[in-house]
C-alpha cells in the first residue's frame, strides 16, 4: 500500500471493515501467497482486536517486519490517521497507528481502502500494463481512486478518488446513497411488494440480503434484474459525470 512496489520480503496487507479483518500475504517475489480473515467482534473496542489479528498473522504467513492496514475513510496520509469514516466512525477517535505499531513493533502504512485495492490491482491484478486507471469499488460503501503514470492520484487535499460522493440527480443525492450494499437492499425492499411474481416475495423483507438480489437475477427475476440495471445506470452516470 505504497506508490511503488519493490518486493524485499513478505508483505502483509490487512483490510480492515466494519464487519472482519482480511488479511493477504505477498511473498519476496511478488506473487499472491496466503489469505487469512477473521470477523470483528462488534461489542468490543477494535484496537486490541486488530492487534490480536495481527499477531496470529505470525503464525499464518510466517515472519515479516511491515504491513500495510487499508482503512474505509478519508485517510491522512501525513498525519497516519483516518480522518473521517462513516461505516466505523471509531477509527478516526483513536490512534490505531500508533497502537499497532507500539504492540507489534512493525513498520506500519496505513492508506485508504479503494486506493490499496486500486494500487494492487495495477500491480498484481487487471491493472497490470497499464500506465493509467480508474478503480471503482461496490460494496459496503462506493469508493474510487485513480492511478496516474503508475502512482496513486491523491489530489490537493489528499483525499481524490472518493467516487461515493458523486452527485447522480439535480437534487444532490450521491451515489453511495443508492449503490451501497445496504442502499441496494433498501431500494428492493421499498420497491418489492409493488411485484408480487418475484421470488424475492417468498423471502421475510427484513431478511433480504444482496446476495438474495443478486441470485434472483440469475434466475431471470426480472423485479431483481431491474433494481441491479438500475444500480448500474446509477454507477454509469457516475462514471460519466
Amino acid at each position: 500500500m505504497v506508490d511503488s512496489l519493490e518486493i524485499r520480503s513478505n508483505r502483509v496487507g490487512v483490510e480492515v471493515s466494519s464487519s472482519a479483518f482480511r488479511a493477504v500475504l505477498i511473498d519476496e517475489n511478488g506473487a499472491l501467497g496466503k489469505t487469512f480473515s477473521s470477523p470483528v467482534e462488534l461489542s468490543e473496542a477494535r484496537g486490541p482486536q486488530l492487534v490480536s489479528f495481527i499477531k496470529r498473522l505470525k503464525s499464518e504467513f510466517g515472519d515479516f517486519d511491515r504491513i500495510g492496514l487499508a482503512f474505509p475513510g478519508l485517510v491522512d496520509r501525513q498525519a497516519q490517521r483516518v480522518a473521517f469514516s462513516a461505516h466505523v466512525p471509531e477509527h478516526s477517535d483513536v490512534d490505531l497507528v500508533r497502537d499497532v505499531q507500539s504492540a507489534t513493533g512493525l513498520q506500519i502504512t496505513i492508506e485508504n481502502d479503494a486506493n490499496a485495492a486500486a494500487f494492487g490491482e495495477f500491480k498484481l491484478g487487471a491493472g497490470r500494463g497499464s500506465r493509467n486507471m480508474f478503480y471503482i469499488t461496490l460494496g459496503e460503501g462506493v469508493g474510487g481512486a485513480f492511478i496516474f503514470v503508475g502512482e496513486i492520484w491523491r489530489g490537493a487535499a489528499g483525499f481524490a478518488g472518493e467516487f461515493g460522493y458523486v452527485p447522480i440527480n439535480s437534487e444532490g443525492m450521491e451515489l453511495e446513497e443508492v449503490a451501497s450494499t445496504a442502499n441496494i437492499i433498501r431500494r428492493t425492499r421499498a420497491r418489492f411488494h409493488q411485484d408480487n411474481t418475484s421470488s424475492l416475495n417468498n423471502l421475510a423483507e427484513e431478511a433480504i440480503t444482496l446476495d438474495d438480489i443478486i441470485a434472483a437475477a440469475q434466475r431471470e427475476d426480472d423485479f431483481a434484474q431491474m433494481m441491479l440495471k438500475r444500480t448500474g445506470a446509477y454507477v454509469g452516470g457516475a462514471v460519466a459525470s
